[in-house]
């Protein structure tokens, strides 16, 4: 059975927000604080003036916690942010990871699909010498009728990515840009059977030096001889006496 190239779709999500945010100034933090711990140090005077041992240990308590809390608090919190900052991103890229297998895949599928139905010069000449079963497997109302094979190249992935459009943002996210990274620069497909259809272009012509049109003109004869038969292509042939002595096989052909 013949296989055809199938449009791949890739949704793709978008990654959290940040957990780096802005932290508030130092003074703005401790504002509260500042002001308990003033009134802990009027505390610890007037008891340290009346020898009252038991508000000096509160006061100097409280001095301290409304000081040094808030910057505990506060270096807590940020390395805090860090860390699931941090989770964020490995978390996120492990996922970028996963969908780009996937689309390699999808690309090694398609590479596969393209090689199937777009045989090399030996593939044809094994069709015919050994008259395969897949000898003039071709007929006409099939979507590669008249479609040969001419060499080798690269194309973009036949693929729907679905994803976030690009959004003016003043803060740069380092992740958001490997996602559109992965969905616009990944699509291209290495060594690949370039085709060319002589439906489409009934009118064709090469250009080039005489024995490189001749070796062409051979290859594609031997692919329409070895893809249909007789009764689904007719093959008439005008060339010069010159090339004779290399065109001759034709006449062999049914």
């Amino acid at each position: 059975f013949k296989r055809d190239v199938e449009t791949a779709v890739f949704k793709i999500d978008s990654p959290p927000n940040s957990f780096i945010t802005d932290d508030l100034p130092l003074p703005l933090v401790l504002g509260s604080s500042l002001a308990m711990g003033a009134m802990s140090i009027v505390t610890v005077y007037n008891a340290v003036i009346s020898n009252n041992i038991l508000s000096v240990v509160t006061g100097g308590a409280m001095l301290v916690g409304s000081l040094i809390m808030p910057v505990i608090v506060r270096t807590y919190q940020k390395k805090h942010k860090i860390k699931k900052e941090e989770e964020r991103k490995l978390k996120y890229r492990e996922y970028l990871r996963r969908v780009k297998n996937e689309i390699n895949d999808a690309m090694t599928v398609q590479r596969d699909i393209l090689y199937e139905n777009n045989t090399n010069m030996k593939d044809c000449k094994n069709r015919i010498l050994n008259t395969q079963s897949n000898l003039w497997e071709r007929a006409y109302g099939q979507n590669d009728y008249l479609r040969i094979t001419v060499g080798v190249g690269e194309c973009d992935l036949d693929a729907d990515f679905q994803y976030s459009e690009r959004k003016f943002s003043v803060e740069n996210d380092v992740l958001v840009e490997e996602l559109y990274d992965l969905c616009e620069n990944n699509r291209r497909i290495n060594d690949i059977p370039v085709s060319y259809s002589l439906l489409e272009h009934n009118i064709s012509g090469v250009i080039g030096d005489h024995n490189s049109i001749i070796s062409f003109a051979k290859g594609t004869i031997i692919q329409l001889a070895a893809m249909y038969s007789y009764d689904e292509l007719k093959m008439a042939f005008i060339y010069d006496s010159e090339d004779e002595e290399q065109l001759d096989f034709v006449k062999w052909l049914p």
